[in-house]
């Protein structure tokens, strides 16, 4: 029974967990709710009806997402999410300076809903899909339901408590996100293994050997 265990299991369950927890609670933290869920206030008085903000970023996630299920088994899930940080974290520093500190000129406020929605974009071919394929990539049979169950309540309980504190930091609130990103970055690099084309017997195989890193996996295809 103890190999059903996420705590007590081998190889590394417990590490294989808390993995699955930090990409979750990463991919809420990211700052796409952000937009979506403050989009109007966020948008108010730089376009002439925040209202139509949500929707066309809905469009945006909807057509990104739908071409994401081509990209995502074309490349390496660790790089996927790597690329999507940085460019993410760069997308949310310039929105926030812009926002901050030359808001209302008219090309400036266009180039802010530019940013957003190239932002929602990348979201949705990197951290939006890829976060759960590799959580769902992550665990055996053995765990893998209580493992998801722990790692997406975990989630949804960071994304919940970063919505709420989002108000009290107002606009600086972009760069807390952006540094979410940037520590995503370094989380992605050196605890999350490469788990493309990967059985079950191979990533237990990287974790009994303590050859998990992203710099270690001698990865093929």
């Amino acid at each position: 029974m103890e190999n059903c265990s996420v705590v007590r299991g081998q190889p590394r369950y417990l590490l294989r967990t808390l993995t699955g927890i930090g990409l979750l609670i990463f991919q809420q933290c990211s700052g796409v709710n952000y937009f979506f869920f403050f989009g109007t206030s966020v948008f108010a008085g730089i376009v002439n009806n925040s209202y139509m903000v949500p929707i066309c970023f809905s469009v945006i996630n909807f057509t990104f997402t739908i071409l994401a299920t081509n990209i995502v088994d074309k490349f390496r899930r660790t790089t996927l999410l790597l690329a999507g940080s940085l460019t993410l974290a760069i997308l949310m520093g310039t929105f926030t300076t812009i926002r901050l500190l030359v808001a209302g000129d008219p090309i400036c406020n266009m180039f802010m809903v530019i940013i957003s929605c190239v932002f929602i974009a990348v979201f949705a071919v990197s951290w939006g899909p890829v976060a759960g394929v590799l959580v769902s990539e992550l665990f055996p049979p053995t765990i893998k339901v209580k493992a998801m169950s722990i790692s997406g309540s975990v989630g949804w309980i960071s994304g919940f408590i970063a919505s709420v504190v989002t108000p009290t930091f107002g606009k600086y609130m972009g760069y807390i996100f952006m540094g979410s990103l940037s520590l995503s970055v370094v989380f992605v690099y050196f605890l999350v293994p490469e788990t493309k084309n990967l059985n079950v017997d191979e990533l237990d195989e990287l974790y009994r050997v303590k050859n998990y890193s992203r710099k270690k996996i001698h990865y093929n295809n």
